[in-house]
């Protein structure tokens, strides 16, 4: 009977761990996460939005909830290879009345040869981080720059925009 039980246990496990893994590697996108808007630009290329999958802490006193979540700007071409991406990573707290964002990292990085990151910058402000670069596009003619930001909010229940 112990063995079965075991076994039973076990098999559940394995079972959960393997529709964890596919959930994640469902995803249409690179990250894991979800595409929470789109803007398509006049040459025919798009920055696409994503929400990326969190990290949830919750202490012992268990009054407040501690999440750690990412939003990432995916500039892409029209045949969606990422040129370039500006992300922004914030660690929240909220409890149902409020929530701040204790701490703010960014990460800007460049997928093509003919972009390069010439500045990178993050803040946060009360419910707020945000992430802001600026990438050089070079081309034959000359060069052109491009400044795009992100910026990840929390509610007060704990939703994120």
């Amino acid at each position: 009977m112990k063995k079965l039980l075991s076994f039973l246990i076990i098999a559940a496990l394995i079972l959960t761990l393997s529709i964890s893994v596919y959930a994640e590697d469902g995803s249409n996108t690179e990250s894991g996460g979800t595409v929470v808007e789109i803007e398509y630009l006049e040459n025919g290329d798009y920055i696409e939005t994503v929400l990326e999958n969190e990290t949830i802490i919750i202490p012992s006193d268990a009054t407040a909830t501690t999440v750690t979540k990412t939003k990432v700007k995916n500039y892409k071409n029209s045949a969606g290879t990422i040129l370039w991406s500006i992300k922004v990573q914030g660690t929240f707290t909220y409890n149902g009345t409020t929530c701040s964002c204790t701490n703010a990292e960014h990460q800007a990085t460049s997928y093509a040869s003919t972009w390069t990151i010439i500045s990178a910058s993050h803040s946060r402000r009360g419910n707020a981080a945000t992430a802001t670069a600026t990438a050089r596009h070079t081309s034959g003619v000359g060069y052109d720059d491009y400044t795009r930001s992100v910026t990840l909010r929390c509610s007060p229940t704990g939703e994120f925009t």
